[in-house]
């Protein structure tokens, strides 16, 4: 493309609140999240992410995104203390075998639980590690754990929340599995990861625990580890200073990894801001009832959405004496008039049910023509 961004933004090289732009402007975009939170390095490892950094995460392992996600609590105290579960034998199975700080876990300590857990042969049988959750409202709730066969033997896991059944297939590699149940009923509620002998087949497993988790989500989020208390992590806000666009025209362009989005209903909006940070544009990527969709909306005007069938989606909106129109796949649509100047960008994470990761963010001080308008998105 002959015209060159204002300010461009990818995984790269970060502040303590800035990531540096590739292109030196005098606009930057500042990341603010009042808490630590977690992040995947390149090697794979859950690292932590000290409050206010931008974190660059490397959760599909090809290539990073920057991470944005909504508030979101872990209701479990010791996540990763399995000392404090139960070890539950019914009907005839054997009491689980319990060994913390056993094996490396996905954090890359020792901390990882061994479980050894066995039926005893028995119909009907069940050896699990449970603990019970008081819930105090209605709501839908997700657990998660990170699951490794300590074994070369493969293992079909139970994972019982609320009297829900829900089954993993345990391989040699760390997997984080996770189950939702909707409208959670009130009261104690009994969680259980473990197996049972549901036939003549004889089950006995040898499986590492790490990292329990329980949240007012409908997809897992990053981790959040615990210990005597839950803990909050904040949602990630990212926002450029007034000088990231000026006049009455500009471009907007923004990738994301659909990889990260989660399984239904995520609103991962990136906004387009006047002065006075009233919204003017949406730029949205969601998936719900099993597909995915990403598209434009603006405020005063009109939405435009296609499906996502690829791993990386594109989107880019332009703008002159008040016209906006998106590019999505190289086709342009008209979004509608607003004369109210646009003047500031930002990705919020308040708007996310879950998490989704940017790839690439640019701006442009002018209207993009018709032919690098749609090259943008092919």
């Amino acid at each position: 493309m002959k015209t060159k961004p204002k300010l461009a933004i990818l995984p790269g090289g970060w502040n303590t609140s800035y990531l540096y732009p590739i292109i030196p402007t005098g606009s930057r975009m500042y990341f603010n999240r009042p808490a630590t939170a977690t992040k995947i390095n390149k090697d794979g490892i859950i690292v932590p992410a000290l409050f206010d950094h931008p974190r660059i995460n490397w959760a599909t392992k090809d290539c990073p995104t920057i991470l944005f996600e909504s508030e979101s609590t872990n209701e479990m105290t010791y996540s990763n203390d399995f000392t404090y579960w139960l070890k539950n034998n019914f009907g005839g199975g054997v009491v689980p075998v319990v060994t913390p700080n056993y094996a490396v876990s996905p954090e890359g300590k020792m901390n990882a639980t061994r479980a050894q857990i066995d039926t005893n042969n028995t119909v009907g049988a069940f050896s699990t590690l449970t603990r019970v959750f008081e819930n105090n409202t209605i709501r839908t709730l997700t657990c998660s754990i990170w699951l490794k066969s300590n074994t070369e033997e493969s293992y079909d896991i139970r994972q019982t929340f609320a009297g829900n059944v829900f089954s993993a297939n345990v391989g040699k590699e760390w997997e984080r599995f996770s189950w939702t149940v909707n409208d959670t009923p009130t009261g104690s509620q009994t969680i259980g990861v473990g197996i049972g002998q549901l036939d003549s087949t004889p089950m006995v497993a040898d499986v590492l625990y790490y990292g329990f988790q329980i949240e007012e989500q409908v997809a897992p989020t990053s981790y959040i580890p615990t210990l005597s208390t839950t803990i909050t992590r904040s949602r990630d806000l990212a926002e450029t200073s007034l000088l990231a666009f000026e006049g009455d025209e500009g471009t907007f362009y923004g990738e994301i990894d659909t990889r990260e989005l989660s399984n239904d209903k995520d609103d991962g909006f990136i906004q387009l801001k006047s002065a006075n940070y009233s919204i003017l544009v949406r730029i949205f990527f969601r998936s719900f009832s099993g597909t995915k969709e990403s598209g434009v909306t603006l405020t005063n005007g009109t939405s435009i959405s296609d499906i996502i069938d690829s791993n990386i989606k594109k989107v880019a909106v332009r703008w002159k004496d008040g016209v906006f129109q998106s590019s999505i796949n190289g086709i342009i649509g008209e979004l509608g008039t607003d004369n109210t100047p646009v003047r500031v960008l930002t990705i919020d994470g308040r708007s996310v049910n879950g998490s989704y990761g940017i790839k690439k963010v640019l701006t442009y001080s002018t209207r993009l023509d018709d032919n690098e308008f749609k090259e943008l998105t092919k």
